[in-house]
């Protein structure tokens, strides 16, 4: 198994932020199993053909343990605009979590 630190930045990688987000939001702390056929899988079904393909061309046959990639899913949320709250609710924690272990030098209060 990869470490998720690893597996993280070759998944951002190979799939771009904006899907290695997408994938952490669908499947995030499970182990996903990735076919070699890309086509009408669940992975295909959550985030589309050109993700599914990507991913089996790289892991297929292989389970991946797909990361929580909470820093990650907070800066996009905050790019986006959206409050500590938000981004507290989004990813299942406290407001103080994001202010203190997310994002603790981008936070302010909101």
């Amino acid at each position: 198994m990869i470490p998720e630190p690893a597996l993280s930045a070759e998944l951002n990688k190979l799939l771009g932020m904006d899907d290695f987000v997408r994938l952490a939001e669908a499947f995030g702390g499970t182990r996903l199993f990735v076919p070699a056929k890309e086509v009408d899988t669940k992975v295909e079904r959550a985030l589309g053909r050109d993700v599914a393909r990507k991913l089996s061309r790289r892991y297929a046959g292989t389970y991946l343990r797909v990361p929580l990639a909470r820093e990650e899913r907070a800066r996009q949320y905050r790019a986006r605009g959206r409050s500590n709250a938000e981004i507290a609710r989004a990813l299942g924690i406290t407001e103080t979590g994001v202010v203190r272990q997310v994002l603790p030098l981008e936070c302010d209060w909101r």
